[in-house]
C-alpha cells in the first residue's frame, strides 16, 4: 500500500509541473531581492534564445545562442528597473520565456526571466514583464540593442528574437 502511495505522489508530482528554482545550478531570479547583484563585478549581461526556437523551455542553457550582449552600463540600467519597476505588477506565470544570463567574477551566475509586452491598453506602450513588475526602459535597452553578428536568426523569428507566427509557440 505504501508503493502505491508512493508511486501515486511521483505521477501527481510529475503532472503537476514541480518546476526547478534553477537550470544547470545557475538561480532564477525570484523577483523579491536584488542583493543577489549589488556590489558585484559583472563579467557578461546575455540575452540567449533558445536554438531552434521553441516557445517554452526549461532550461535555457541546454540549446541556446547568444542573441544580444550589453556592457556594464547596461548591467546599471538593469538593476535600476529591478529595483524600482515602473509598474509594480509581479507577473503571473512561474517561467516567463525570455532569458537574461548574468555572470559575476566572483563566479556566481544568474538568469533573469522576463516577456516583452504588448501594449497595454490604457496607454499602448510596450514594456518588459519581470518577476516583480513591469520596465518601459528596460524594453528600451533590450530592444534597441542590435543582435549579436553571429546569431543565427531562426526564419520563424523577427529581429526580436519573437515567433512571427503565434501558432508556432503553442506548438
Amino acid at each position: 500500500m505504501r508503493y502505491i502511495l508512493l508511486v501515486v505522489l511521483m505521477i501527481v508530482s510529475i503532472l503537476s509541473g514541480c518546476r526547478s528554482k534553477t537550470c544547470n545550478d545557475i538561480p532564477y531570479w525570484d523577483g523579491k531581492s536584488i542583493k543577489e547583484f549589488e556590489g558585484k563585478t559583472m563579467t557578461s549581461m546575455l540575452w540567449i534564445l533558445p536554438t531552434p526556437y521553441h516557445g517554452n523551455v526549461e532550461c535555457p542553457f541546454e540549446k541556446s545562442q547568444v542573441f544580444k550582449r550589453f556592457d556594464g552600463e547596461d548591467f546599471k540600467i538593469l538593476l535600476s528597473c529591478l529595483k524600482n519597476p515602473e509598474i509594480k505588477q509581479p507577473a503571473q506565470e512561474e517561467r516567463l520565456g525570455r532569458y537574461l544570463y548574468l555572470s559575476f567574477l566572483d563566479g556566481t551566475r544568474y538568469i533573469i526571466d522576463f516577456r516583452d509586452s504588448y501594449p497595454f491598453s490604457e496607454n499602448g506602450e510596450y514594456t518588459i514583464i519581470l518577476p516583480n513588475g513591469r520596465s518601459k526602459i528596460l524594453y528600451k535597452l533590450l530592444m534597441e540593442k542590435e543582435p549579436c553578428p553571429e546569431f543565427e536568426l531562426n526564419p520563424n523569428m523577427d529581429k526580436y528574437g519573437r515567433a512571427r507566427d503565434a501558432n508556432l509557440i503553442m506548438k
